[in-house]
């Protein structure tokens, strides 16, 4: 079922919106997972190098860096293109295709 259309937009502005939706889910991925493969790196040369024991604190700098910059882009790109409505503080999911806010189609 589909919401009730708040605003009209045009097909060139929802092409648009649906174009912007992706670009920031896949910037939300790609802040995750690099988020992720900079911890995994820096543990594979701590413990490797054999210095875990004098340098263990400085491994929670990429944890809460990654943390960090998964809130703030969570924060700026979990938005709807159209209306700048916040939708929630999950990961970043391919399944919502709908604006609550305005109506706006997300997802083609």
């Amino acid at each position: 079922m589909d919401p009730e259309m708040k605003q009209d937009f045009d097909q060139e502005q929802r092409a648009e919106f649906a174009r912007q939706f992706r670009r920031h889910h896949r910037f939300q991925i790609f802040i995750l997972v690099g988020g992720i493969l900079l911890y995994m790196i820096h543990g594979v040369v701590v413990l490797s190098a054999g210095i875990w024991d004098e340098s263990w604190g400085y491994g929670l700098i990429p944890l809460f860096g990654g943390a960090l910059m998964f809130w703030s882009s969570a924060l700026k790109y979990n938005r709807c293109p159209a209306c700048d409505h916040f939708f929630r503080r999950g990961p970043p999911t391919r399944t919502r295709k709908f604006c609550s806010a305005c109506g706006s189609q997300l997802i083609d």
